[in-house]
């Protein structure tokens, strides 16, 4: 679960403006399951394959382009500067994690809608994820980026839960795994 500041935008009638952002994975659907939530009610999504990859990608992006570290860094280092940022955010979470609660039963307030359309963008501090159904969007999320390299950690999560294939994103495997270059391995 990612939490968005309170300063977030102002929903419609017709627009959730979430503060949560819940998954799972549903195998007989062969989908994500996104619910975006607020304190009162919440917006359900399907995620396809396709999305999950280009919502994982897209966060990454993201990341890496709102990261004055990763940009710092020499450009063959940018994705273990990112790996350590999500390590860090991801620790952050696992020290504050509610994983065992249970959600609270919120009434829908509509869907679930397949997504067929997500955008992604930064301001200043936050990323924004807009969420849109046949042209309309129907749920936003603005979060900081601890929040986004968390989104990220779930979602990757799910992924994998549903064995679906990451392709070019197969290094966010590499979160877990320590590589010690040869020539400085002790004898």
């Amino acid at each position: 679960m990612a939490e968005a500041p309170e300063a977030a935008l102002t929903g419609t009638p017709d627009l959730m403006v979430g503060r949560f952002v819940d998954l799972g994975f549903v195998e007989s659907e062969d989908r994500i399951f996104l619910s975006v939530r607020d304190d009162a009610q919440r917006v359900d999504f399907w995620l396809t394959r396709r999305l999950a990859r280009r919502l994982l990608a897209g966060l990454m992006e993201l990341l890496g382009q709102t990261s004055h570290s990763a940009s710092d860094a020499a450009a063959r280092n940018r994705q273990e500067v990112l790996l350590f940022e999500q390590a860090e955010a991801l620790s952050r979470r696992n020290a504050t994690a509610a994983d065992n609660i249970p959600l609270p039963s919120l009434p829908r307030k509509s869907g679930p809608y397949l997504l067929d359309r997500l955008d992604l963008h930064a301001d200043s501090q936050h990323l924004i994820m807009m969420l849109f159904n046949q042209e309309k969007e129907k749920a936003r999320l603005r979060c900081s980026r601890e929040h986004g390299f968390q989104l990220v950690g779930l979602l990757y999560d799910k992924i994998c839960e549903a064995e679906w294939d990451i392709g070019e994103l197969a290094w966010l495997n590499r979160r877990s795994t320590m590589d010690i270059p040869r020539d400085r391995l002790l004898s």
